[in-house]
């Protein structure tokens, strides 16, 4: 499964911690050889189509960490769709949807990358593109990553803000799913604003809708947002029961990404409780998953885990080992030059 794919499921590290790549929204769930892909380009003259090649390319190399190269394609999409904009296509199907496919994109790639003002610019970019629209629930998804946004400078007032406009959209269209991740959010930053009042009220209106609707993915983020919850409030049994509970939800799913990063979150539990033996087990079992899966971030975060954990049982073979490894997939994830910086711009108010 590939990356930006697989970021389309809540990103649930229960430590509450957002990337903007989680809102990528991507069709590509089968990897395809870079070839293939290419035949296919050269082989069509439509617009639509070779604007999902050029995404799906873009998103083969996110997913080995080459995003300067995935820049490349995703310009190349920016120019075919500049000229649907003249007959107001670009404001229909399929165009609509693979513009703001795109603008999320590199809004993502950006983002993950730590660049957060060409981040911003391209929320806002794809805010004005959605109110152009007339696309409240593609408008409640910029506004949400405007919040995103936010929260990563360090303006929680203003992140919230955003959060609670797109709660009022979805509430308008109904959507319950983006109710859910409304609601998720809202719990998020009502932590981070040490609001635990707050984000317990938000976080059980969001496991409530999530077990109504019956969506695996909005349910275990709820439950990592309980656990988040009451880890603030320095309950760390309760948190971890909620832990526990996750791990069930997803065992019971199958989905083996969640299951591990159930696992790996319940390794975090454990080992404040002192059994480090359990919780290089459950690291190690979701390292496992997340490499077959090519899942570089957190392939990153559980290996850099690791390596603190056996630094912590004096066992510096291992702990350099993972350190290292950690370290390496790290260095694979290309940091763009001027590419990156192309559209690099403050975001204002």
């Amino acid at each position: 499964m590939k990356t930006i794919c697989k970021l389309l499921r809540p990103l649930r590290t229960f430590s509450c911690l957002i990337v903007f790549l989680f809102f990528a929204a991507t069709v590509f769930c089968q990897e395809r050889p870079r070839a293939l892909i290419k035949k296919d380009l050269l082989a069509t003259n439509q617009d639509s189509v070779k604007m999902r090649l050029l995404l799906e390319t873009a998103d083969s190399y996110a997913s080995a960490g080459q995003f300067d190269s995935g820049f490349v394609f995703l310009y190349k999409a920016f120019a075919i769709a500049g000229k649907h904009f003249g007959d107001k296509s670009i404001f229909k199907p399929p165009f609509k949807k693979l513009y703001g496919n795109t603008i999320q994109y590199t809004m993502g790639f950006h983002g993950n990358l730590g660049n957060n003002d060409s981040a911003g610019y391209y929320v806002l970019r794809l805010k004005t593109f959605m109110e152009e629209a007339k696309d409240l629930d593609g408008l409640a998804s910029a506004i949400t990553m405007l919040g995103i946004y936010y929260y990563n400078v360090g303006d929680l007032a203003s992140s919230t803000n955003a959060y609670y406009e797109s709660l009022k959209l979805r509430e308008k269209t109904g959507n319950k799913k983006g109710l859910c991740e409304a609601y998720g959010n809202l719990t998020f930053v009502s932590i981070a604003s040490d609001n635990t009042s707050e984000a317990m009220a938000y976080v059980k209106k969001a496991l409530s809708l999530s077990k109504e609707i019956k969506d695996t993915a909005m349910i275990l983020f709820a439950l990592g947002n309980l656990s988040a919850t009451y880890q603030k409030k320095n309950d760390l049994e309760t948190a971890r029961s909620y832990i526990n509970e996750s791990v069930a939800v997803a065992l019971k799913s199958g989905d083996s990404s969640e299951i591990a990063v159930s696992w790996s979150a319940l390794a975090g539990y454990v080992s404040v409780a002192g059994k480090t033996d359990s919780a290089v087990i459950l690291l190690k079992s979701a390292l496992r998953i997340f490499t077959a899966e090519g899942d570089l971030m957190r392939m990153i975060d559980v290996g850099t885990r690791l390596g603190n954990l056996y630094i912590y049982l004096k066992n510096e073979q291992q702990a350099l080992y993972y350190c290292k490894e950690a370290f390496k997939n790290a260095e694979s994830i290309h940091r763009p030059g001027q590419i990156a910086g192309k559209h690099s711009r403050p975001l204002s108010k």
